[in-house]
């Protein structure tokens, strides 16, 4: 098998649901649901984090940052949970101001990317 390069992350699996199945204990109605609910609510905290940061709202930032790391989480997208620590450390200190759009967009990227592949795997996982 050929190994994907980090910098070609629409070329590999960007989530890992080893928590999530530890959390659900083999309840596939509990993790369709939250699979279904990070589909649903990760692009509504990514424009918040794009508003936040365009209003230099630091607080607000570091807020809404906060609470997608949990989502980000339960869906093991490991490959963004640096960005978005230094990203709340950022908004939090007030500090690294002119790193943040870059880490924005990183998250923002990656945040799609694998809402479509996991809506490929709940496609999937209602079939059973």
């Amino acid at each position: 098998m050929t190994q994907l390069r980090h910098s070609d992350p629409e070329n590999k699996l960007l989530y890992d649901f080893e928590y999530l199945d530890e959390l659900s204990d083999d309840d596939l109605d509990f993790k369709k649901n939250m699979i279904l609910f990070f589909i649903e609510n990760a692009p509504l905290s990514l424009e918040e984090i794009k508003l936040q940061h365009s209003n230099k709202n630091w607080k607000a930032l570091r807020e809404i940052t906060h609470k997608y790391k949990p989502q980000i989480g339960f869906m093991g997208i490991k490959s963004i949970a640096e960005e978005l620590e230094t990203l709340e450390q950022s908004a939090s200190k007030e500090v690294n101001i002119d790193a943040m759009p870059g880490l924005i967009e990183r998250i923002e990227k990656i945040s799609y990317l694998a809402i479509t592949q996991l809506k490929n795997e709940l496609e999937r996982l209602n079939q059973f």
